[in-house]
C-alpha cells in the first residue's frame, strides 16, 4: 500500500509541477492605470523668438482648447508654479485609438490644430501572484497646423516651437 501511495503522490506532484499554463493568460485580478503617452509643450513665438503669451500678444485668459470636437473647453494653460512652463500651451496626448485633434483657440480670430494619431496596446503583468491588466496608448504621429512634429520613441515631453506672424 505504501508503494501505491508513493506512486500516486509522485504522479500528482509531477502533474502539479508540469503545469505550463501561462499566468499572463489568466483572469485579471487588478487593473493598471496608465498616464497619457506624452505631453505637448507648445511655445508660440514671433519672428525674433519672443514668446507671444509672455509678451501679451495672445491673451492667456482667452486661450482654450477642444479635443475631438468635444462641447467642453479644456484650459490648455495649466497653472504651474514653475516659470519655465508658465507661458506654454500644455496639452496631453489623450483621446482614442486612431486620429485625434486638439483645436487650440488662441484669440477670437485664430484657431490652431494639433493632430495626432495613437495606437493602443494591451499590458499584462504578474506581481506577487496577482495578474494586472490594462492598456496604454502609443503616439504614432503628430502635426501642428499641418507641420510634421518629429517624435522620439522614448520621449514623454514633446516640445514644439511655432513661429506665428504678428503683423
Amino acid at each position: 500500500m505504501g508503494k501505491y501511495m508513493l506512486l500516486v503522490c509522485s504522479i500528482v506532484f509531477s502533474i502539479a509541477c508540469s503545469n505550463t499554463e501561462d499566468p499572463l493568460n489568466g483572469e485579471c485580478q487588478g487593473s493598471i492605470d496608465t498616464a497619457p503617452s506624452g505631453v505637448f509643450y507648445i511655445e508660440l513665438v514671433d519672428s525674433v523668438g519672443n514668446n507671444l503669451i509672455e509678451n501679451g500678444y495672445f491673451d492667456r485668459a482667452i486661450i482654450a482648447s477642444k479635443l475631438n470636437g468635444a462641447d467642453f473647453d479644456y484650459q490648455t494653460l495649466i497653472p504651474y508654479e514653475n516659470p519655465d512652463f508658465e507661458n506654454l500651451l500644455i496639452v496631453y496626448t489623450i483621446g482614442t485609438e486612431g486620429d485625434n485633434r486638439w483645436l487650440l483657440t488662441l484669440s477670437e480670430t485664430e484657431v490652431d490644430t494639433l493632430d495626432f494619431n495613437m495606437a493602443s496596446e494591451d499590458i499584462r503583468f504578474v506581481s506577487e501572484g496577482i495578474l494586472y491588466c490594462g492598456g496604454r496608448f502609443i503616439l504614432n504621429s503628430a502635426n501642428y497646423n499641418g507641420m510634421n512634429i518629429p517624435l522620439k520613441e522614448s520621449t514623454y515631453k514633446i516640445p514644439i516651437t511655432i513661429q506665428k506672424p504678428t503683423d
